[in-house]
């Protein structure tokens, strides 16, 4: 059965290889490489007669929840990442701001690709949302990106503590400066490893794991093209949450 893009019956594809996760639009029966994008993420870049080629060591955990989500679909897709942009701040504030980032990513994993055909692009980012005057929120988003279409998910959200927030709003620090100048860690590489999350939780919840909803999220919409048709342009304004800052007070 065509779809319009999608990642269902993994199992009964793929083979050696990149896998056939599914179908692009215009396009039927193409194999589908996932590509994961991040920030520096890392990954061995191998060639022919020479040793890999470290390009940085940022965020593994966004590559290894890419990866767990693949697996989950019964087949095995090669996983590359790349360095981009997000376009956004360093500590993006506001959900659209956070969704930017993430399509941002996206689409320059999908551009960076050699065979765009091949690839369905995610970009993951995380940051921080206002609620109500006092309350501020973290949550990861992933775009999964097949070279027309969007699908964004959302991971579960939490709270921040009142001492880091103070720090993000006031002192201009990141989440994991803001957590450790607040004394509530003491790791400076905490965002590249459980996150602040993991403490909070008591590690019921890791940053993989926040980061793996996101990506889970976002392939809801693919793996069900039947259920989510391809957006139709509209004539009514686009309605959007401020981007420069949360709707909080210090």
């Amino acid at each position: 059965k065509r779809h319009r893009y999608g990642l269902r019956g993994l199992h009964d594809v793929g083979g050696a290889g990149d896998a056939v996760l599914g179908t692009v639009p215009g396009r039927d029966r193409v194999p589908v490489r996932v590509l994961s994008l991040r920030e520096l993420c890392g990954e061995a870049e191998k060639s022919p007669g020479r040793p890999p080629r470290r390009r940085g060591l940022d965020e593994p955990v966004k590559v290894d929840a890419v990866r767990e989500a693949v697996r989950a679909y019964g087949a095995v897709a090669r996983v590359d990442a790349v360095a981009a942009p997000s376009g956004v701040p360093d500590q993006p504030i506001g959900f659209e701001t956070i969704a930017k980032g993430a399509r941002n990513r996206a689409e320059a994993a999908y551009a960076a690709a050699k065979d765009s055909r091949r690839v369905l692009a995610l970009g993951i980012e995380s940051g921080l949302f206002g609620v109500g005057d006092d309350d501020l929120y973290d949550v990861c988003v992933a775009s999964a990106y097949d070279g027309s279409t969007h699908s964004l998910g959302m991971s579960c959200a939490f709270k921040i503590p009142p001492a880091a927030r103070s720090c993000v709003l006031d002192r201009g620090m990141d989440l994991s400066q803001a957590a450790n100048a607040a004394g509530i860690a003491h790791d400076d590489d905490l965002g590249k490893r459980d996150g602040l999350i993991a403490i909070l939780t008591n590690r019921r919840v890791t940053r993989k794991q926040y980061t793996l909803q996101a990506i889970q999220m976002a392939l809801a919409p693919v793996e069900h093209p039947e259920w989510y048709p391809p957006p139709q342009p509209s004539s009514r304004p686009r309605q959007i949450e401020e981007a420069t800052s949360p709707a909080v007070s210090s």
